[in-house]
């Protein structure tokens, strides 16, 4: 129904392009720190130039995308609504026409009145006509989902949504402990997810930040020193991730901000949130996060953002905060080559499922999340379609 993107060959310049740009990205991220200044802005200047390569990039796999029709189409990005069913399982996302016909006069839609008052819902095919995501989760746990087998998933974030899916799916579940992380595996098609904890993006080893918990604190440190030795230990050394799903808001919102205004006897104005300052600092951390995950695991792996949750009150502006703090992940994900997954975004309006923390019991919003999350990682088996698709 819908066109996709035949694989298409990469060419050996474009090949060359993009391991040239890896190894230049990977030795300014570990190098910059370590150099005197002076060298330091010159690897700053090189770093911009190779904006030009990246865009060079661009240009190529946009140009593909032309010679090889059009992209998949992208159902949670669409206008829709949430079609709850009568059981949790069959919660989806359905979007709505996109043709200018079903928007013209119709007898059927012309009076309230006379619309089927007795009505039973959309039909499986009718929900698959107006471009329905597959079941994904729904067929997994009815013994299918072949397609992903051996495949990784890294999510930085709370495990909530992970554990819940892991439980329906009657996978393996380690958690590491406190707030640190832990893998799923669903040893039926050996698909493993893990979820590395963070406490925001802080800069630094503060001692006013969070002291109530172990050290350390600041991402990379806790990438180094925690998680990939955690990793090892338990035989994920060789894990590389398919996909990678990333978030920081409510400790930068909730913990962060709110020790950084005590430590330095900063007020604020609940209706003006964070200043323009905070969240270009948030900014910046977050991409500096982006980048130190591709220095792991690759220029291309495909990445994405995993965007807010409404919140439940404005108590103290929090609800206002966190939607500064979305704008600006949005920005940095777009500047940067990250989708975004829409997952709370698409539950807005649905108070039942607004929450401070984000522990959703196992339930609606849990196969919402399967189904977005597996069928993202469907089209991240395919690296150079989508990137090729992400310019689109």
């Amino acid at each position: 129904m819908f066109p996709t993107c035949p694989k298409f060959p990469v060419r050996p310049a474009v090949l060359l392009a993009a391991l040239t740009l890896l190894s230049i990205t990977t030795v300014l991220y570990f190098q910059r720190a370590t150099l005197s200044p002076h060298i330091s802005a010159h690897l700053s200047r090189l770093s911009e130039l190779t904006q030009d390569l990246r865009l060079s990039l661009s240009s190529h796999w946009s140009s593909v995308v032309d010679e090889q029709r059009q992209c998949p189409f992208d159902p949670f990005h669409a206008p829709g609504m949430i079609y709850w069913g009568n059981a949790a399982n069959q919660t989806r996302w359905v979007p709505f026409p996109r043709d200018l016909e079903t928007y013209s006069d119709s007898e059927k839609m012309a009076k309230i009145t006379e619309l089927e008052r007795d009505w039973e819902g959309l039909t499986e095919p009718e929900m698959m006509e107006l471009g329905a995501a597959d079941r994904f989760m729904w067929e997994m746990v009815e013994g299918g989902g072949e397609w992903a087998r051996g495949r990784n998933i890294l999510i930085l974030g709370d495990r909530n949504n992970i554990v819940n899916f892991c439980k329906i799916m009657k996978g393996t579940i380690k958690n590491w402990g406190g707030h640190t992380g832990g893998w799923c595996r669903v040893e039926s098609i050996d698909l493993t997810i893990v979820w590395w904890f963070l406490f925001g993006i802080v800069d630094s080893e503060y001692p006013w930040y969070v002291d109530n918990e172990k050290e350390p604190k600041t991402f990379d440190h806790r990438i180094d020193e925690i998680f990939l030795p955690r990793m090892e230990k338990e035989g994920l050394r060789e894990f590389t991730p398919d996909l990678g799903i990333v978030n920081s808001l409510y400790w930068d919102s909730d913990h962060l901000f709110d020790q950084y205004d005590r430590q330095f006897n900063l007020t604020r104005k609940q209706d003006q949130g964070l200043t323009y300052q905070e969240v270009r600092y948030h900014q910046t951390h977050s991409a500096a996060l982006v980048r130190r995950l591709r220095a792991l695991y690759g220029t291309f792996l495909p990445l994405m953002y995993r965007a807010r949750h409404i919140r439940a009150s404005n108590y103290r502006g929090l609800m206002l905060r966190i939607t500064q703090l979305d704008q600006g992940w949005r920005a940095v994900s777009e500047t940067m080559g990250l989708k975004v997954l829409e997952w709370g975004e698409r539950l807005e309006g649905y108070t039942d499922f607004y929450d401070t923390r984000q522990h959703f019991p196992p339930g609606p919003v849990t196969w919402f999340f399967g189904d977005m999350m597996l069928f993202y990682l469907k089209q991240a088996m395919d690296p150079e379609r989508w990137w090729a698709c992400l310019w689109q």
